[in-house]
């Protein structure tokens, strides 16, 4: 059976159960807003950079002020979590912005699962939006040749033309960002 309890060092800990019938225990009186105190503190240790740290405290705080921070963790269900998805929709956010934060907040949900707070996992009740896959505008060979000429002044140009005749080539982005002047032989640098 699930436990909860409180350790000598004041912190509770709840254990994950080992079959789904076991009853899980949400501690009376838990807050949305100490729920996702403990997420931070869970995902801080493993999130890789500051960046993605900022991007998910964003998106939670966000569901959180969405659902009110004094509310208690039952406030946050399958209604309010599809609640909150069709409100990043009327905020005109673009697909990619409301798919990341549907991301984070079903990340929230399975944390919460597996910690014991909920009693079933949720988060598969928000579904990510289609983002339509567009075309890159490409050059033409005129633009590209009015480039080459100089057409566009640049602190280093014989880098640049370089760079743009290599992608002009197929070369990758990852590819051509990836050489390295020691990648070239010294009697072809320029």
């Amino acid at each position: 059976m699930t436990q909860a309890m409180i350790q000598s060092t004041g912190k509770l800990t709840v254990s994950r159960p080992s079959r789904a019938s076991e009853v899980h225990i949400i501690p009376p009186g838990l807050t949305l807003c100490e729920m996702v105190n403990r997420y931070f503190q869970w995902k801080d240790i493993a999130a890789g950079s500051e960046h993605s740290r900022r991007a998910y405290h964003s998106e939670i705080t966000r569901l959180m002020n969405f659902i009110g921070k004094d509310a208690p963790v039952e406030a946050l269900n399958r209604f309010s979590a599809h609640t909150f998805s069709v409100e990043l929709n009327n905020l005109g956010l673009a697909p990619s912005s409301r798919n990341r934060a549907l991301a984070y907040a079903r990340d929230l949900i399975r944390w919460a699962f597996r910690a014991g707070i909920y009693v079933d996992d949720f988060s598969h009740a928000l579904k990510s939006s289609r983002v339509p896959r567009t075309m890159p505008i490409v050059p033409t060979a005129l633009e590209v040749g009015a480039m080459l000429d100089g057409a566009c002044q640049t602190s280093w140009p014989e880098r640049d033309q370089c760079i743009v005749e290599l992608l002009y080539c197929n070369l990758r982005e990852s590819e051509v960002t990836a050489i390295e002047l020691e990648d070239v032989a010294a009697d072809e640098v320029l």
